[in-house]
């Protein structure tokens, strides 16, 4: 079973749906003339940001290669009562590629999903798969780790990157990077169960490792602007706060079609 499915019932609670996010992104792509706005989420999950958009008058649309994830990410919608604007669909970041032309006004890419892309080659692809379906003044924002300073301290010596835990109620996720020969990153994650005095509750510990591609702020910006979007805005956090490479634990990145 792969770490999304081991993470399917545990996904919302370990990371709730941000308001913050949902104000932001609302606002990235302007109401015109009181035209239906049309969001395309790629890694979905369980659905939580696309429903969040739709109780603000978007209809969306989610891809997500986990089975485990559709099945809550359907659940949840039918049981919001938001199936007729929002629907969810089997699929990865390279089958934008089969979208129609100008479809969605917002394109998504958040949660540290692009880094599952294999290579450069595939990255381009999908930003120009991306521009493609998106409508003339449409977005793409994409939100990953900030990969720098990892990358930073592994050309220091260091054997691994060690992320502080998620911690909600009785879950513990615990995350780790290890270099991953051919400039690629392994992922290490153990999700516990603990109790109130601090042990497990369930002897099997979930563990998992996921070979991830460390895209790069100038690596991302590069790709972006040869793909035709217009000057990129780098952000922190769903704030808005300004982008600072050396430091900055995320990236939120803005770039208009």
């Amino acid at each position: 079973m792969g770490l999304y499915e081991h993470l399917a019932d545990a996904y919302d609670a370990l990371f709730p749906q941000q308001e913050a996010a949902t104000k932001f992104l609302d606002g990235v792509v302007p109401v015109v003339n009181g035209r239906l706005r049309r969001v395309l989420d790629l890694g979905s999950a369980t659905g939580a940001q696309l429903r969040a958009l739709a109780e603000r008058g978007w209809e969306g649309m989610g891809l997500e290669p986990s089975d485990a994830m559709l099945v809550r990410a359907r659940e949840k919608t039918v049981h919001r009562r938001l199936d007729a604007q929002v629907s969810f669909h089997s699929g990865g970041m390279l089958d934008v590629a089969d979208l129609p032309n100008g479809h969605f006004d917002l394109v998504l890419c958040l949660g540290n999903t692009l880094p599952h892309l294999r290579d450069a080659a595939e990255l381009q692809m999908v930003l120009t798969a991306c521009r493609r379906v998106t409508k003339p003044g449409g977005a793409l924002v994409l939100q990953l780790l900030n990969y720098t300073p990892i990358l930073a301290a592994f050309s220091q010596g260091r054997a691994d990157y060690i992320l502080p835990p998620i911690i909600a109620g009785e879950l513990e996720f615990g995350r780790r990077y290890t270099p991953g020969g051919g400039g690629a990153l392994v992922f290490q994650t153990e999700l516990a169960r603990r109790s109130s005095t601090g042990e497990p509750n369930d002897p099997h510990i979930e563990r998992d490792e996921t070979r991830l591609l460390p895209i790069t702020y100038r690596a991302l910006l590069d790709a972006l602007v040869q793909t035709g979007y217009t000057a990129p805005c780098a952000y922190a956090d769903w704030s808005g706060a300004p982008f600072r490479e050396a430091a900055a634990p995320f990236l939120v990145l803005v770039a208009h079609a």
